[in-house]
């Protein structure tokens, strides 16, 4: 009686290991690009502390595939075919428990980061970081890292630093630089500027770019948000 009792005893710290996998952090993949999502799957399963339960191609996918409670880290991608990962974002801190919610992508842009975060999104990380450490990286998360990427921090803190009128590159524009800047404000498209300066589309998209670096800005969305910032009358040249 007594030896069927010790051997009994024994069964449960066997028992433990498929327990301590239950435990492991939940973490679900939105990404539509194949290689890139087998990559981030391969580094998250390199630390036993994670269990990758699901990788999505579309948001409509995740969506349909997950329910309150089935993971509880989201890592996902911005742009994507059909719904946005914002989108996918919205949807999930909407549940009852909502995961963590970082977002992994390309994009740097200011209003794209702040859309993200208003969503809900707890990080945002870039594809420009090597995706073989970011099992690493979400390991450092998970321990109270800062959860966005180098590149982001200094872009936020550059969003609310506040800015003097002649720092803004402004003042480094041409002319015709000056001109095309104020028809964007304007909400003219590229085709529609060329067509009221009388050139070719080719010259715009030179002259944005030319226009993007003086202003230290990566998108048309920024380089209007500037100048609204500091109205029109900043644009003529004194």
């Amino acid at each position: 009686m007594n030896h069927r009792f010790v051997r009994w005893t024994k069964i449960p710290l066997i028992l433990l290991d498929p327990f301590k996998e239950c435990m492991a952090t939940r973490i679900v993949i939105l990404e539509d690009a194949d290689i890139q999502r087998e990559e981030y799957r391969r580094s998250i399963a390199t630390n036993p502390a994670f269990s990758c339960v699901g990788s999505y191609r579309t948001t409509e996918e995740l969506v349909a595939s997950l329910r309150p409670g089935d993971c509880d880290v989201a890592i996902l991608d911005l742009q994507l075919s059909g719904k946005s990962g914002v989108e996918a974002v919205r949807v999930l801190k909407g549940w009852t428990p909502a995961p963590l919610c970082i977002v992994l992508t390309v994009i740097l842009d200011s209003s794209a980061i702040f859309e993200a975060f208003r969503a809900g999104a707890d990080g945002y990380l870039l594809k420009s970081d090597d995706p073989r450490q970011f099992g690493e990286r979400l390991s450092a998360i998970m321990a109270g890292e800062l959860p966005v990427s180098a590149a982001v921090y200094r872009r936020i803190l550059e969003h609310f630093r506040p800015v003097k009128k002649d720092e803004t590159g402004l003042e480094l524009l041409t002319d015709a630089e000056r001109e095309v800047l104020e028809l964007l404000a304007s909400g003219y498209s590229n085709k529609e500027i060329a067509e009221r300066r009388g050139c070719k589309v080719p010259t715009i998209r030179t002259q944005l770019t030319s226009i993007y670096q003086k202003l230290r800005v990566n998108s048309r969305t920024e380089a209007v948000s500037l100048v609204s910032g500091f109205g029109s009358r900043f644009l003529r040249k004194r």
